[in-house]
């Protein structure tokens, strides 16, 4: 064989090789589903239900995305007692878990059910300064080997990995490059300063392919007064042009 001929048959397996690697189904960063059709850079959804939160992630076609969740609550329950399964998923498991589990949704798991369909494959759970010392003790306190708690500059997180399921739980924004999912809930502030929130938001400079303010009107744990403050920031972010639009979304999954 030639020196030419074995150029050539080495490139054509290089190209095949590479052609797997793009084809894998649900595998890497090819599979992630960032920013669906019909969506602007400037979209924002005002939810009534945590259901529903779930519900415009999965019919909008997110698959595979980083999650920020500002709430005072992880919405991580287990619908029932097995071990997670961390993202990358197959088809068939996709399919099987969002049948099994969206019959058990509530606003206490949609969060560990949005990653056991692959819908998110990191959560960052942003917690008030008021509530991350006791909540993030609580989940300190089930893991094995102990906890990794961090605090530089300011920042203190935590990296958690109960059920296989990887999140980070922080005060903070995090920083990260890639569009993701952020979902603002009602508890979230209670005796946090909107306008100062705010302002967080439009220096964070994060790329946020879709945003959900969410009333959480199906959870008993939070309070109307913070529902009414969610309202004002949707009109601060939208005064202050952080976000093009905002439409109310009512989602039938109950």
């Amino acid at each position: 064989m030639s020196i030419r001929s074995i150029r050539l048959a080495v490139i054509f397996i290089l190209v095949l090789f590479s052609a797997s690697l793009v084809s894998v189904p649900l595998v890497g960063k090819h599979s992630r589903r960032y920013a669906p059709g019909g969506l602007n850079a400037g979209s924002a959804f005002l939810v009534k239900k945590t259901s529903g939160v779930y519900s415009l992630w999965k019919e909008t076609g997110f698959f595979g995305n980083v999650l920020i969740h500002c709430s005072a609550h992880f919405s991580f329950v287990p619908v029932r007692n097995i071990p997670g399964t961390a993202y990358p998923l197959e088809q068939g498991a996709v399919s099987s878990r969002m049948t099994a589990y969206e019959n058990e949704l509530s606003y206490k798991n949609y969060l560990w059910v949005a990653m056991q369909a692959g819908l998110v494959r990191h959560i960052y759970n942003v917690l008030p300064v008021a509530v991350y010392d006791k909540k993030a003790r609580a989940v300190a306190g089930n893991e094995h080997p102990p906890f990794d708690e961090k605090s530089t500059s300011g920042r203190k997180e935590i990296a958690d990995s109960r059920l296989g399921l990887p999140r980070t739980i922080s005060v903070n924004l995090p920083q990260t490059k890639e569009p993701v999912l952020m979902n603002i809930d009602a508890s979230y502030l209670s005796g946090v300063d909107i306008r100062e929130f705010a302002h967080l938001l439009e220096k964070s400079g994060l790329r946020i392919g879709l945003l959900t303010l969410c009333l959480s009107e199906d959870s008993p744990d939070v309070a109307e007064g913070d529902r009414e403050k969610l309202k004002r920031l949707a009109d601060i972010l939208l005064t202050g042009r952080f976000i093009e639009s905002l439409t109310p979304v009512d989602y039938p999954y109950d």
